[in-house]
């Protein structure tokens, strides 16, 4: 299940702290990004 959902989005299966090695080496975002909208800023 794992595998799949990883292969299907392009993400990096393994421990937090390989993802962070991954990232480092190849400057891309390897977790998924927070879903939804932003939220807006105070002005």
């Amino acid at each position: 299940k794992d595998i799949r959902q990883s292969i299907s989005k392009g993400l990096v299966l393994g421990s937090n702290r390989f993802k962070d090695e991954i990232e480092l080496l190849y400057g891309r975002r390897v977790k998924p990004a927070k879903m939804g909208r932003p939220k807006k800023s105070c002005t």
